[in-house]
């Protein structure tokens, strides 16, 4: 669970390494209407699910994001 949503985008490249195969990661950020989704490509993700937590500030939400690692 990465639940610092200002922070943990450096440390997801360490939690793929230490994540099994079939895994899953709970990453959660902050996300403006302009910037959109964080960008997993580069990451070995099977598959990413996102859900809303709340509204943060106006044009910003915050978003769980559950990453399942292949």
């Amino acid at each position: 669970i990465m639940n610092l949503p200002l922070h943990a985008e450096p440390y997801l490249p360490a939690a793929f390494s230490l994540c099994l195969p079939g895994g899953m990661i709970h990453y959660y950020a902050l996300v403006s209407e302009e910037e959109g989704d964080p960008d997993f490509s580069r990451l070995p993700a099977a598959a990413v699910n996102r859900r809303f937590v709340r509204t943060y500030a106006p044009g910003r939400s915050h978003m769980v994001y559950d990453i399942t690692v292949r």
